[in-house]
C-alpha cells in the first residue's frame, strides 16, 4: 500500500527520495479506496457504514501504510487546514472572496476559475476532483463533466447558494475531508522535488536542509502543509508581483540560520509583506494582510506534525 508520507525522513529516507522522483512506482498504479461507497441495493448495515467518520479513514491510511505519521496527527493537520480557510464550517467549503476571480472550494480552499477566466494563481480544485475520480469517489453528474467552475463570477456564485448543484457540492466537499486532506499531503510531498529542480544546483542544498529540518519540527509539518495549499509552491511563473513570488519556496529561502518553526514564521512574515508591497494597487491586498499573518503565527511547536 502506498505509504500515507512517503516522502519525509520520518520514513526510510532512500524509499523517501525514490518516492519523490517518481523512481519504482507507476504513475498509473491503482489507489486503495478505503472510503467505503454506497452500492445499488445496499443493505442497511452497509448504509450505516458509509456515515463512517472521516478521522476513521485517516486512521485507517496511517495505520495501514505503516507510516509514522498517527491518525491524530493526520486528523489534526485536517482540521487546522480547514480551520484556518473558514473557520472549520461547512458553509466555508464554498467560498469565493471579494475581489477575486475565482472560487475557493474545500479545507484548502481550492482555486477554480469560470471558463475563459486564468488569473496569476495556480488552479487547484480540478487536480482535487481527478485525485477523488481515483480514489473511487463518486462525484455529481454536471461535477464529473464541468470544464470550468460552472458561476461564471462571484454575484452568480452567492445567488447560487442554496442551488441543486451547490448543495452537492457542499455535500460531496463535507464528506472527503480525508481525502482533501491526503491531497493536501501529497501536494506538499510533491513540492520539494519541483522546488529543486527551480533551483540552481549550488541553492539545492540549503532549502532542501531547510524542508527537513521544519518537517521534523513539532509543529514544522503542519506549517509545510498548509502554507503550501494557501500560498502554493513558488515555482508557478506567474505566481509574481514585479518579479518576486510568495510561496513556500520564497519563504525557505528567506529563512535565516537559526531553530527552523520562528525562522520560517519570520520569513514568512516578510515574504507577505513584501507581495503586499508590490501587488497591483486595484487589488488592495493590504485588507488580507492581517489575518495572512495571523495565519502564518500559528505555525508553533506543540501543533499538528
Amino acid at each position: 500500500m502506498e505509504p500515507f508520507f512517503g516522502c519525509f525522513p520520518r520514513l526510510s529516507r532512500r524509499w523517501a527520495c525514490h518516492h519523490a522522483l517518481g523512481v519504482g512506482r507507476s504513475p498509473s498504479s491503482p489507489q486503495p479506496n478505503l472510503r467505503p461507497r454506497r452500492r445499488a441495493g445496499a443493505s442497511a448495515g452497509a448504509q450505516l457504514w458509509i456515515l463512517v467518520g472521516w478521522l476513521g479513514l485517516l486512521a485507517a491510511q496511517a495505520s495501514a501504510s505503516g507510516s509514522s505519521l498517527s491518525p491524530a496527527e493526520a486528523e489534526s493537520i485536517g482540521r487546522r487546514l480547514w480551520q484556518n480557510e473558514s473557520g472549520g464550517t461547512r458553509s466555508g467549503l464554498t467560498a469565493w472572496n471579494a475581489g477575486e476571480e475565482f472560487a475557493s472550494l474545500g479545507i484548502g480552499h481550492f482555486i477554480w476559475y469560470p471558463a475563459g477566466v486564468r488569473g496569476p494563481f495556480e488552479e487547484s480544485f480540478p487536480q482535487l476532483l481527478r485525485f477523488l475520480e481515483r480514489r473511487g469517489i463518486s462525484l455529481p453528474e454536471w461535477l464529473r463533466h464541468a470544464s470550468a467552475c460552472p458561476w461564471p463570477n462571484r454575484r452568480a456564485f452567492l445567488a447560487a447558494a442554496a442551488s441543486r448543484p451547490m448543495n452537492e457540492l457542499r455535500s460531496l466537499l463535507a464528506d472527503t475531508v480525508g481525502e482533501q486532506t491526503r491531497f493536501a499531503i501529497d501536494r506538499l510531498e510533491g513540492s520539494l522535488p519541483k522546488m529543486l529542480a527551480s533551483l540552481p544546483e549550488g541553492e539545492r542544498g540549503r532549502i532542501e536542509t531547510s524542508f527537513h529540518a521544519l518537517e521534523t519540527t513539532p509543529g514544522g509539518l503542519f506549517a509545510l502543509v498548509d502554507y503550501v495549499n494557501f500560498k502554493g509552491e513558488g515555482t508557478f511563473p506567474t505566481e509574481r508581483y514585479q518579479g518576486e513570488g510568495w510561496g513556500l519556496l520564497n519563504v525557505l529561502q528567506a529563512m535565516e540560520p537559526g531553530p527552523a518553526l520562528p525562522s520560517f514564521r519570520r520569513a514568512a512574515r516578510i515574504v507577505l509583506e513584501r507581495r503586499v508591497r508590490n501587488a497591483p494597487p486595484a487589488r488592495h491586498e493590504e485588507r488580507w494582510l492581517r489575518g495572512w499573518l495571523n495565519r502564518v503565527d500559528g505555525y508553533r511547536e506543540g501543533g499538528a506534525g
